[in-house]
Parts: C-alpha cells; sequence; structure tokens
C-alpha cells in the first residue's frame, strides 16, 4: 500500500518483473521491514531518495531527470504500445482523464488500430 499525497492509502499495481526485482531487493534486507532502506537500514524519506537519484543520474551524465520523469516515461510507453489512456489514468491515479490526456498524441499505431477495427473481411 501506498499512502500518497492526497493522504489516501492505495494498491500499487506491479508487472512480473517488478515483483521479481522486489523479492530479490526483500531477500537481501531479510533484517528489515523494508525493501529499499538507507544506510543506517532504514526506510528512507523522499528528499534521501531524490538526493541518490540525482547523484546516480549526474553518474550517468543524464541531467533534468526526477522521479516524475520515470513516471511520465512509464505513461508514454504504456500509451505509445496501445494502453487505453483510460487504463492509463487509473496506474497513474489521475482524479481526471484530462490530465492523462497529455499522453494521447503520442500512440499512431494505436490510431490505425482503431480503424482497422472497423475493416470488413472482403477476401
Amino acid at each position: 500500500m501506498d499512502c500518497n499525497k492526497t493522504k489516501r492509502e492505495e494498491t500499487v499495481p506491479l508487472n512480473k518483473d517488478a515483483m521479481k526485482i522486489l523479492r530479490q531487493r526483500k531477500g537481501a534486507q531479510e533484517q528489515s521491514t523494508y525493501i529499499f532502506v538507507n544506510a543506517e537500514g532504514n526506510k528512507p524519506d523522499n528528499d534521501n531518495i531524490y538526493r541518490n537519484l540525482k547523484r546516480i543520474l549526474k553518474s550517468l551524465n543524464i541531467f533534468n531527470a526526477s522521479p516524475h520523469t520515470f513516471r511520465h516515461t512509464c505513461a508514454s510507453h504504456m500509451v505509445i504500445k496501445g494502453v487505453s489512456i483510460y487504463v492509463v489514468k487509473e496506474i497513474l491515479r489521475h482524479m481526471s482523464v484530462k490530465e492523462t490526456e497529455v499522453y494521447a498524441h503520442l500512440s499512431n499505431q494505436a490510431v490505425k488500430n482503431a480503424v482497422d477495427v472497423l475493416s470488413i473481411d472482403m477476401d
């Protein structure tokens, strides 16, 4: 469960690859309640996560990125691969599809697939 900025507890869906990584991390952190810990073995706070991410990105010569960049990239890839904008809205936990529509222009293939559904088999 995740407590978001609106203080609502929510479930975060994860795919099998993410679950595998989390199980591996948990195995490495058996002495802790948390899967991701700071140097003291405690739950990291948001500032700690952000600082560490910035340090890692800088070491990779990636600038102007933030945790939100990963969220945006994930949503963009889902739309490009044809996931409904309404499903992406639910995954991102947007209150309105209007917030999610920024991604709608990304999938030319989804538009083509939608038109192809109307095809009549004339063979």
